[in-house]
């Protein structure tokens, strides 16, 4: 723990932790600082991965409150010599972009950003779960390397909870949560929104995946360094 000032003067304690994970599949690489303070979650990330026709590369910068409720998002992607950016954000009423009010999004509770594991931490640690209990959640998901954001349906099932906090979760795609002509992933081989996908996920005791079969997998040198406090 560090501290650090708030805007209103007052002294906070600040919580930092990297993580990274590799995508098991193909060359990739996800890195993120995750910094907590008593009222803010920010997640500052980047990933790289060999996409279709060469190397993407994905800036994000999370903000959410302390419980994961998501608040903010700004993105930006380098792929094929196209830069996109976007912002998006939540109040808790209304969704907005760059471009002004999302009311297609009314009924997303959360964002999923594709080929990153981060975004699935929001749901868990945001809800309440019980012991073998399923939600399915509307999510704004945003589409690389286009930085498109649509509603899509979800399902988590909370399948175990270990004795050191770990949680394993059954999570699935359910389609788009809106009627649209189905455009695919934009990446062969990993898996889209527009047809059934099913996956068991581990979690830490901080709600941060683990194991995201058969993509992602935390980094076992990363997760040393945070069991040993460096």
């Amino acid at each position: 723990m560090n501290p650090s000032t708030s805007p209103t003067g007052t002294v906070q304690s600040v919580d930092v932790q990297l993580v990274s994970w590799s995508w098991q599949t193909r060359m990739g690489l996800d890195v993120a600082a995750v910094t907590r303070t008593p009222d803010r979650v920010w997640v500052q990330g980047r990933v790289q991965v060999q996409w279709d026709d060469g190397p993407l590369e994905l800036a994000y910068r999370l903000e959410c409150e302390a419980d994961w409720r998501f608040l903010r998002l700004d993105a930006r992607t380098v792929y094929g010599g196209d830069t996109r950016a976007l912002e998006l954000a939540w109040d808790g009423r209304q969704w907005t972009d760059g471009q002004g009010p999302r009311d297609d999004l009314a009924d997303a509770a959360y964002i999923d950003i594709m080929a990153t594991p981060i975004t699935n931490t929001l749901p868990v640690c945001h809800a309440t779960w019980e012991p073998g209990a399923s939600q399915v959640f509307t999510m704004a998901y945003v589409r690389l390397p286009e930085l498109t954001v649509e509603p899509v349906q979800q399902r988590y099932t909370l399948l175990a909870t270990e004795a050191d906090g770990r949680r394993r979760f059954r999570y699935e795609t359910l389609g788009p949560a809106a009627q649209r002509q189905g455009q695919g992933t934009g990446l062969s081989g990993y898996h889209g929104q527009d047809s059934s996908f099913t996956a068991e996920l581990t979690l830490d005791a901080g709600g941060l995946v683990i194991g995201y079969p058969p993509y992602w997998g935390r980094m076992e040198a990363a997760r040393a360094l945070a069991q040993n406090g460096a």
